[in-house]
């Protein structure tokens, strides 16, 4: 299947001229998920917002397989979605529904599914599902959603339950930050830096990766309890408490990974 190649020439390759329910028939796969996760108490943002962020950045026939492959987007929406809508996690996947036609006077099709889970907060992917699953019918639609929802009935109980584990060792353990920092060459200054970081309230533990005095250049990891933005707003109210880091910038960040530098 070539990426470049128009949803619509893929309906035509791979079923009957006629199907015209072939993104609802994918859409049982999703029902079976959703399922899943509200049997283990995981709230689903409603339709209509997910409608409206998958809009905003992928345009109204825009298409999901080729965002699917650059994590830097998914981050993007991720945390889009956590600030418009307050969500903890987002699930994005696509399904390719394929048509094998009949055999034994039954219609046949196979539903595969790549998804990826990523953390709202920070923008990291979690993990990564692929899976497939046949399904017949007395017709080319009716075969369609049965491997669909098959596929969903599969995979929901198996995303449910990361997500569960995740959100219990995220509550135990807090997030993990990563901060690249160039321009200090003092010891003294990253003394007061590494205490900055260890004493604030909800950090649970902090990492001196490497630190290169001769190169400016210090990395720390840090377990904190708190998303990428009140990290950030606890952390910066803090470290300029001390005039020796008056000149502490954020060059950028990318979702769990902060980049600082420190002018003179």
């Amino acid at each position: 299947m070539k990426k470049k190649r128009k949803r619509t020439k893929l309906v035509r390759e791979y079923f009957p001229p006629d199907l015209e329910g072939f993104k609802q028939e994918q859409s049982s796969c999703a029902a079976e998920i959703q399922k899943a996760f509200l049997a283990k108490d995981v709230n689903v943002v409603d339709k209509a917002y997910t409608d409206k962020i998958r809009n905003e950045f992928l345009g109204k026939d825009g298409y999901l397989a080729e965002f699917l492959n650059d994590d830097s987007k998914l981050a993007d929406l991720a945390m889009a979605s956590s600030e418009q809508f307050n969500a903890d996690i987002l699930v994005i996947g696509v399904v390719n529904i394929i048509y094998n036609g009949i055999s034994n006077g039954a219609e046949k099709s196979t539903a595969n599914l790549v998804v990826k889970v990523i953390d709202a907060s920070n923008g990291a992917v979690l993990g990564v599902e692929t899976n497939s699953q046949a399904g017949v019918g007395f017709d080319a639609l009716n075969s369609a959603k049965s491997s669909a929802k098959r596929l969903g009935q599969v995979i929901g109980p198996s995303l449910t339950d990361q997500l569960v584990s995740y959100f219990k060792k995220r509550d135990d353990k807090g997030y993990e930050y990563t901060i690249f920092l160039h321009g200090m060459s003092s010891t003294r200054s990253k003394v007061f830096f590494l205490k900055v970081l260890k004493n604030l309230e909800m950090t649970v533990s902090t990492n001196e990766r490497r630190w290169d005095r001769k190169n400016k250049y210090l990395e720390v990891v840090v377990q904190y309890k708190g998303n990428t933005q009140d990290f950030k707003e606890t952390f910066y109210e803090k470290i300029y408490e001390y005039d020796e880091f008056a000149g502490l910038e954020e060059e950028q960040s990318k979702g769990s990974s902060i980049f600082l530098k420190l002018y003179d």
